[in-house]
């Protein structure tokens, strides 16, 4: 890539921080230096608030600033799944109201029951201790030590049975590392693990 063209312009993208940090922010990584970094940043609650009032004026719906805020930090502020909660929230009203926290959360709930056979199928693609491992996490993120005694305990597996599925679950983006401590990536499946298992 060194050697195109300067004015051929290359994209890349990518949402594993943690595998982009191995290409690039090491000052030994194959590409340590080069390009220009552009971070697509978290939308500001205030920014998500005018945009989804927007959305439920038609319908009558309003909704507060802090149960926007709510909203957002339920599903982890991942834009795709505040829209889909969104959407169901629209879906599900019958006239004009003020949308509170319990309807995003019967929202959030009834979201998570209509995809249950995905989640599903998901699972089917782990095995034993990988689920035990998600389910676990899930029920107690964030966790900032996944290889603490205490989740060990829960997970019932050594560091060593457990650091391969840590690698192998983060390289996949089925897990994540934020500042808190690890997450399941998916706000809806980490609620079908809580729920279901």
């Amino acid at each position: 890539m060194q050697n195109l063209p300067d004015d051929l312009p290359v994209v890349i993208l990518g949402s594993k921080k943690h595998l982009l940090s191995k290409i690039f922010g090491d000052p030994s990584a194959p590409l340590s230096g080069w390009g220009v970094h552009c971070e697509v940043s978290a939308i500001s609650t205030k920014e998500y608030h005018s945009y989804i009032n927007e959305r439920f004026s038609p319908l009558g719906l309003e909704i507060s600033i802090e149960d926007t805020k709510f909203l957002q930090d339920l599903v982890q502020n991942i834009p795709e799944c505040v829209n889909i909660v969104c959407d169901k929230i629209m879906r599900q009203s019958n006239g004009p109201n003020n949308v509170t926290k319990e309807n995003i959360m019967f929202a959030f709930k009834k979201v998570v029951d209509e995809r249950r056979a995905v989640f599903e199928e998901r699972n089917s693609r782990f095995t034993e201790k990988e689920e035990t491992f998600l389910t676990v996490l899930a029920k107690m993120e964030p966790v900032k030590q996944p290889n603490g005694k205490s989740f060990l305990r829960r997970v019932n597996l050594s560091p060593g049975g457990n650091g391969p599925i840590i690698s192998r679950l983060e390289n996949e983006a089925i897990i994540y590392k934020t500042v808190a401590g690890y997450v399941v990536n998916d706000p809806l499946y980490a609620e079908f693990l809580r729920i279901y298992r």
